[in-house]
C-alpha cells in the first residue's frame, strides 16, 4: 500500500503543557484520529488500526477502553438474539469437543 505524509504545525507550548515529545504527540493524534474515524464509520477497523499504527487486536482494546464497541447492534433485542445464538454455538461446539475427547465422535 502506498502512503502519503500528512502533517500540521502546532504551538510548541502545547507539547510542553502536555509533556509530550513530538513522537508521543504524533502517536496520540494518530490513535485518536483513527478512533474518531472508526466511531463515525468513515473507514474500516483494519484501516483504522493501520492509521493508529497498532495491531488490530490492540486497536479493538483501545476502542473498548474508550467506550466504543466493535459490535453494531441496532437495539437490545438484536443483541440478546446474538448472545443466544452464540451460547447455542458454544454449547454445541463444546459438547462436540468433549465427545471427541471421550472418543465418542
Amino acid at each position: 500500500m502506498s502512503t502519503v505524509s500528512v502533517g500540521f504545525d502546532i504551538p510548541q507550548e502545547i507539547l510542553l503543557d502536555l509533556k509530550f515529545t513530538e513522537q508521543a504527540f504524533t502517536s496520540y493524534a494518530r490513535r485518536y484520529l483513527a478512533l474518531d474515524l472508526y466511531a463515525s464509520k468513515h473507514i474500516s477497523l483494519g484501516y483504522c488500526a493501520q492509521l493508529a499504527d497498532m495491531y488490530k487486536e490492540d486497536f479493538i482494546k483501545f476502542l473498548g477502553d474508550n467506550g466504543i464497541s466493535i459490535f453494531g447492534f441496532e437495539d437490545d433485542n438484536e443483541f440478546h438474539k446474538e448472545l443466544i445464538s452464540c451460547d447455542i454455538y458454544i454449547d454445541t461446539k463444546t459438547q462436540a469437543y468433549c465427545l471427541m475427547q471421550a472418543g465418542e465422535l
